[in-house]
């Protein structure tokens, strides 16, 4: 009985397994792969909204660069058949499939024209339809991107929003406020901050505040709805729009307030002394009348807008040490039998956790829990500058500041999404991870150069063992090409014809020149492939760089990485080689350029031989890099196993 029911659970046990991989496979809900062409971004819903919107803005823009690619399509074939380049705009050899195919050769090195079999067309006649042509594409892609973001994603926020409520729809995340307060105050921070994101939603005026001239409306009339009487020649509005008195606060003494009250003609009264407490307090006019429009204003019964209020203390980096702590004493204490070793463990980690004293700990930030989620994003509403660099502080009026402090309202992430260790990190600490970080890109961006350079030398050197051919171009006849010198010879053959000992004993005679066409090509294709590899290795080191800077959260961590990920493949396809190969005209020092490495190409402009030789490059690069996302995708697609590193191993690594 004892081996049957053995058996039992571990077919049970075979059967959840099974059942559990079937789960998170990529599977539909049969149970079988998703169709490659049939699948549509909806259908990966189940996913999650993410996944969902990925695959609708691949699908997308991949529709938009193919109707890209047949608008410039003409282009193409009138490059192709054009004559413009030669083998010496190119270097050594003949023009490749991606020259002739460039820009370079669509001129005539001659006349200025394109042959385009029987017909001769002036480039003055074509390229104004080939600009449009190039607009549309380029307008294509870019109206796609603005109305993915303006429309599509606001739409599906939306829609989570109106079928998911998750603790986030009802907080914010409070940044730069003061570390400490002054005396006991900073005991009461908790209590002092929701007292402040009270007073925003319920408009009170208390006498701390540097309320002169502030326009105001008693306590006593906050009910009143009567529609105002309209004089003419008023200069001075005496009510508001639900005939409340509008008044002036000259002065503060002490817990009440000097306010000027208008008379029926709309004048200011003489001072009258209100006392800023009870139902005789006073109220900020156009602070009241945002509120009433968005219907967050208060009840008679008043109202409790702030739920919570989470202070982020300061443990000076040792948070993740104490997590550890933690997580050691509670594997001891459910333990049945413990060492004498374990038990002092225990009774250290209790006495460090007895004397954390948190009330008198810095605050580096807060989450702020608002009851309804219409106040959150009033309040949200009303910081909506405090993000702003420069006029983020300037933005805030005193009634906005907490104890002097400009703040910056944040959206707050899901719980699950926090690095809760992550927030204990130092400015100071901060400040120099992120000059670590920018000489790491210092050194990822040198090591481009060095290689790319290198490059360019071999392509300088096999230019400088060819002769100048360019004024046998005109040459028609084998007979005549036969006594050219024999790289112009060799190349007015053409490397295909070389291959195929066409004409016979060629093979033999051009041997040399084969050997400098190859290692110009490999040069190239050298570089393309050392970029692909910067760029692969760049990914891993961008992984490591984000989760080194310590985000706050995993949406902050994949922004960083999408950042720093673009600014690398900007650099390397592109950017760099057109630097490398480019000429500056002057230099520094002995060296031509700078240090002899960047400006200190053949190419002053871009011209055809900068197409034929950094432009084919360039594109080389983009090739290579495709290819390498495809075979990403190949990799650790839906249909293999996913052997990726999962960034959940880097968290707290640093």
């Amino acid at each position: 009985n004892a081996e049957n029911q053995s058996q039992m659970d571990k077919e049970a046990l075979r059967i959840a397994a099974e059942a559990h991989l079937r789960q998170c496979r990529c599977r539909n809900k049969a149970g079988e792969p998703w169709p490659l062409w049939a699948t549509t971004a909806g259908d990966l819903q189940e996913y999650g909204t993410g996944i969902s919107l990925y695959f609708r803005f691949t699908i997308s823009l991949g529709t938009a660069m193919m109707f890209a690619a047949l608008l410039t399509l003409p282009l193409l074939i009138l490059n192709s058949t054009g004559t413009g380049l030669t083998d010496v705009d190119v270097g050594a050899g003949e023009p490749g499939f991606f020259a002739v195919s460039s820009i370079g050769n669509f001129l005539s090195s001659s006349d200025g024209s394109i042959s385009l079999s029987k017909f001769d067309i002036s480039p003055a006649d074509i390229s104004f339809y080939i600009g449009v042509l190039d607009a549309v594409s380029i307008g294509l892609v870019l109206a796609l991107a603005v109305w993915f973001e303006r429309v599509v994603l606001p739409a599906a926020v939306r829609s989570e929003a109106r079928t998911t409520v998750t603790p986030d729809a009802y907080t914010i995340f409070v940044s730069n406020l003061p570390r400490r307060l002054a005396d006991d105050r900073h005991l009461q921070y908790e209590e002092l901050l929701r007292q402040h994101f009270e007073r925003q939603l319920s408009a009170e005026i208390t006498p701390q505040m540097q309320m002169q001239g502030w326009t105001v409306i008693s306590k006593e009339e906050q009910f009143l709805n009567e529609t105002p009487r309209r004089r003419c020649f008023m200069l001075r509005a005496a009510t508001d729009h639900r005939g409340r008195k509008l008044g002036s606060v000259s002065d503060v003494e002490g817990s009440s307030a000097l306010v000027r009250w208008p008379d029926a003609g709309g004048n200011l009264g003489p001072p009258v002394e209100v006392a800023l407490d009870g139902k005789k307090g006073l109220l900020q006019a156009d602070l009241l009348k945002r509120l009433e429009e968005v219907g967050c204003e208060p009840g008679e019964e008043g109202q409790q807008a702030v739920f919570k209020v989470s202070l982020i203390r300061d443990f000076k980096g040792k948070l993740h040490s104490m997590r550890k702590v933690v997580e050691r004493a509670k594997k001891i204490g459910e333990q049945s039998e413990t060492t004498p070793k374990e038990e002092k463990e225990l009774a250290d980690a209790e006495e460090e956790l007895n004397h954390l004293n948190l009330e008198e700990k810095d605050v580096l930030g807060a989450f702020v829990t608002f009851t309804y989620i219409k106040f959150k994003d009033f309040v949200s509403q009303e910081y909506r500058f405090s993000r702003l660099l420069a006029l983020g502080p300037l933005s805030q009026g005193p009634d906005q500041r907490f104890e002097g402090h400009a703040l910056k309202l944040h959206s707050a992430p899901l719980p699950s999404d926090i690095f809760w260790e992550n927030f204990d990190c130092p400015s100071s600490m901060r400040r120099l991870k992120t000059s670590f970080m920018g000489l790491t890109f210092l050194v990822v961006l040198l090591i481009m150069v060095l290689g790319l350079s290198l490059a360019k030398w071999g392509r300088e050197q096999a230019q400088a063992q060819s002769p100048d051919c360019s004024i046998y171009a005109n040459v028609t006849t084998a007979v005549f090409a036969a006594t050219l010198p024999t790289e112009c010879y060799c190349a007015w053959v053409g490397a295909a014809n070389i291959l195929q000992d066409q004409p016979a004993g060629v093979m033999d005679t051009c041997q040399s020149y084969l050997q400098t066409v190859a290692f110009v090509q490999s040069m190239v294709i050298g570089a393309a492939i050392f970029s692909s590899i910067i760029n692969v290795g760049s990914g891993h080191l961008i992984s490591l760089l984000a989760h080194f800077m310590q985000p706050p959260n995993w949406t902050a961590l994949e922004t960083k990485i999408t950042e720093m990920t673009f600014l690398v493949q900007l650099l390397t396809l592109g950017v760099v080689v057109t630097l490398v190969n480019a000429d500056f005209g002057f230099g520094l020092g002995a060296e031509k350029g700078i240090l002899g490495l960047v400006g200190a190409g053949d190419y002053p402009d871009i011209d055809r031989a900068w197409t034929a030789a950094v432009g084919v490059e360039i594109l080389t690069l983009f090739l290579f890099s495709i290819s390498t996302e495809a075979e990403n995708i190949g990799i650790y697609g839906c249909y293999g196993d996913f052997r990726g590193i999962s960034d959940v191993k880097f968290q707290g690594f640093f």
